[in-house]
């Protein structure tokens, strides 16, 4: 409880200091405690007391501790672990795994414990093409997604995710009709509407396609208002292209928008990395 509402100080002087015996379920709250309030080290130096202190470590234990991994090495050692415990073939450290190599930028490793799970859920598909997102794979992102339609696992469809990393992929790729295809179709062939982030791949799509007019348009004509995120990505695709006059203007708009500055002062720092003082001062 105190871990969730991050506490972790105090966590872990209850912890340490009133748990005289510690069962496997303290010993995953704490790791949980750790690992969803980012502090990684800590996490694993809990994980590794855990196992000396003979501690059974469950599925749970292996789904904390690979959160909070971001070294290919120290992720291979905890796969070993996890081998060596017979938890490799559970579907839920799988996934895990599966996630925790992408984050390592290792999607061989990703794609071999993908391979071997016995059932691929959805969770399974959105890991691994999340994976090769993250490794800038994005074509293999767009033939996995293609293969799960043949995938033999009844019930796969893809979620609002999986839609997300895909519409990235073809971002990366400059596949603009392949894009609008799919945003055009989600609804109707998946039962998913489309999502600020879905709408954000596609205006990031055009603005690396230099079509500016198009992806100031496509932001104008969305069902919901706009956030200063998505004009965000307008005016990092105006930094690209040199576009000073519509920078100028995207700026001024995501001031008016942003309600506690944060986003603003971002937007300036992206543009003073890149313009040189006349243009700041046309943008300011």
């Amino acid at each position: 409880m105190l871990g969730k509402c991050g506490s972790v100080a105090d966590a872990k002087s209850f912890f340490d200091d009133e748990l005289s015996s510690k069962s496997t379920g303290s010993w995953n709250a704490m790791l949980a405690a750790y690992s969803q309030n980012c502090f990684g080290a800590e996490a694993i130096l809990v994980f590794r007391s855990m196992l000396l202190e003979g501690a059974k470590a469950d599925s749970v234990t292996f789904v904390s501790a690979c959160r909070s991994i971001g070294s290919l090495a120290m992720a291979r050692a905890l796969h070993g672990v996890a081998r060596s415990g017979g938890l490799e073939s559970d579907s839920i450290v799988g996934n895990a795994l599966v996630s925790m190599y992408g984050r390592c930028k290792s999607c061989e490793d990703s794609r071999n414990v993908f391979d071997r799970l016995v059932v691929r859920n959805i969770v399974s598909w959105t890991a691994m093409i999340s994976a090769y997102g993250q490794c800038g794979h994005h074509r293999e992102a767009l033939e996995l997604f293609e293969a799960m339609d043949c995938e033999p696992d009844r019930g796969v469809s893809p979620n609002e995710f999986v839609l997300t990393h895909v519409l990235d992929a073809c971002s990366h790729l400059g596949l603009e009709s392949r894009a609008r295809g799919l945003l055009g179709s989600m609804a109707e062939d998946h039962s998913i509407a489309a999502s600020v982030e879905h709408y954000g791949c596609f205006v990031d799509l055009l603005g690396r396609l230099g079509e500016l007019d198009r992806a100031q348009e496509a932001i104008e004509l969305l069902p919901f208002q706009a956030d200063a995120v998505m004009w965000i990505i307008l005016l990092s695709a105006c930094i690209v292209h040199g576009d000073v006059e519509r920078g100028a203007l995207v700026a001024a708009r995501i001031t008016r928008l942003d309600d506690d500055g944060a986003s603003a002062s971002a937007c300036f720092v992206l543009a003073a990395n890149s313009f040189s003082i006349k243009e700041l001062i046309v943008i300011n």
